[in-house]
């Protein structure tokens, strides 16, 4: 008897022991997992269930076309099956996007963007009849902050300097702000590097007028985060908050520049308390802004999503370029990290059509060619944002990974070493985003060099690039 109670407990303990064998082994296996890897997938879960995607109930083509064109919504052209059609219904709804935005900010130029030849007359035509037609003479100021939100830095800055000579005093402070505003975003997105120190010279004037005013110390933060110097921008940020702590819009220019500090919860704290501020929700900026910074980690990705669709459904109006842009730009980020190239592709197209001169928007697209394996498409995309800003940090990245996998070596090489050049000066990278930057290029060049044969030099280049995080 005793002899089979050993013989029983000997068999439980056996299968205690294989038990704990098997869960131990299938943890170990769950912890040797990369953490990105499930980060990734978790991330990607999250965003293909949050991420809007068009319902294809009926198999029409003709119907869908229709469809497409009475909406003007890109996304209705994915439920045509010939893919022939598909692409001319996405042609058709982008140059009708681009056809209503050159009307929205009197910008003939941006007819040149529409691919029927016809259409893109009749556009100049209209859009310098809107021109001629419109009047905003009896309100200067307000034309220039129209232009100004179209970023049509020039003319906005033409009609603010006239105006400014013939005001004084506390009547000329509006005017000096805008104007300090507009010089720096003429720095930002047109890379005139002069009108930064006017920018800085305008803000000033206006300090020297009324000292310890709340916007002064904005706009002076503004100025300061564009140059870029984040702690001086804070720091006024911070002076403006101080002297006004329920000013709604210094909230999201200082969470703006944590953001880009890479102080991210700090950031957040910033933009909840902008929410909270805004009771109405009628603030767009704010949302975009969230769209923005929620998307930069994996966590906030719902609310990223939340923010960006937010934005672009309830303040399509009233968005600038930018603005509008920046939301599909996020949508399109998310797009690409679920694995979704089209649907990225889509959402970049209409960014583009928002704002053509979009250098984020052009590397973007690059990127999305890189992955999809279309090298030339890349390259081409990554050539135009660096013909418009010659020191685009990402431009170079993407366009040295276009030219690596065509076997440009000693191109690759070329502009990868420039892109290691400017990406301590890029103010469009967010801190922690600069050494994956800087990472990427070194191994662009690590296998450039090793392509060629120079495996000193490749070398040299790996260990850099694995000496980063």
């Amino acid at each position: 008897m005793l002899k089979d109670k050993l013989s029983k407990l000997t068999l439980i303990h056996k299968l205690i022991i294989l038990i704990v064998i098997i869960l131990v082994i299938g943890l170990a296996i769950f912890m040797l997992m990369p953490s990105d890897d499930l980060n990734k997938r978790s991330d990607r879960d999250i965003i293909n269930e949050l991420l809007p995607e068009y319902d294809c109930e009926y198999v029409d083509d003709a119907l869908w076309f229709k469809e497409a064109m009475e909406t003007k919504d890109l996304f209705v052209c994915n439920c045509i099956i010939d893919a022939e059609h598909k692409g001319i219904c996405k042609e058709k709804v982008i140059d009708s996007l681009i056809y209503t935005r050159a009307l929205r900010t009197y910008d003939e130029t941006l007819c040149e963007e529409i691919t029927d030849e016809s259409t893109a007359e009749i556009c100049k035509e209209a859009t310098l009849g809107l021109i001629e037609y419109a009047d905003f003479d009896s309100n200067p100021s307000q034309e220039a902050y129209i232009d100004s939100k179209a970023l049509n830095f020039d003319d906005a800055i033409v009609i603010l300097e006239e105006k400014i000579t013939e005001v004084e005093g506390k009547d000329a402070v509006s005017d000096l702000l805008l104007l300090s505003i507009t010089y720096a975003n003429s720095y930002l997105f047109e890379h005139k590097l002069n009108n930064l120190e006017k920018a800085f010279a305008a803000v000033a004037k206006a300090e020297l007028i009324v000292p310890n005013e709340p916007e002064v110390y904005r706009v002076k933060g503004f100025v300061y985060e564009v140059q870029p110097d984040l702690d001086k921008a804070i720091e006024n940020y911070s002076k403006a908050i101080d002297l006004s702590p329920n000013y709604l819009l210094t909230y999201i220019n200082r969470g703006h520049a944590y953001n880009k500090a890479g102080r991210l919860y700090m950031a957040v704290d910033d933009f909840e308390k902008a929410s909270e501020l805004d009771v109405n929700k009628e603030y767009a900026e704010l949302y975009v802004q969230m769209c923005r910074l929620y998307a930069t980690n994996s966590e906030f990705t719902e609310k990223a999503i939340e923010n960006c669709l937010f934005a672009y459904d309830n303040f399509k109006v009233r968005l600038n370029s930018d603005e509008l842009s920046g939301t599909q730009l996020v949508l399109g980020n998310l797009y690409f990290r679920a694995g979704r190239f089209e649907e990225a592709l889509d959402r970049f197209k209409i960014a583009l059509t928002i704002y053509p001169k979009s250098t984020d928007t052009l590397s973007w697209i690059a990127r999305v060619h890189n992955a999809k394996s279309n090298f030339e498409e890349a390259e081409n995309y990554a050539r135009k944002a660096i013909a418009i800003n010659p020191v685009k940090t990402t431009a170079h990245k993407e366009l040295g990974i276009a030219l690596l996998n065509q076997g440009k070596y000693d191109e690759a090489i070329e502009i990868s070493l420039k892109g290691l050049e400017y990406v301590a000066g890029d103010a469009s990278l967010l801190i922690p985003s600069k050494d994956t930057n800087i990472k990427i290029l070194y191994y662009i060049l690590s296998d450039a060099y090793a392509s060629k044969g120079n495996n000193a030099k490749a070398n040299e280049y790996k260990q850099l690039g694995d000496a980063l995080k």
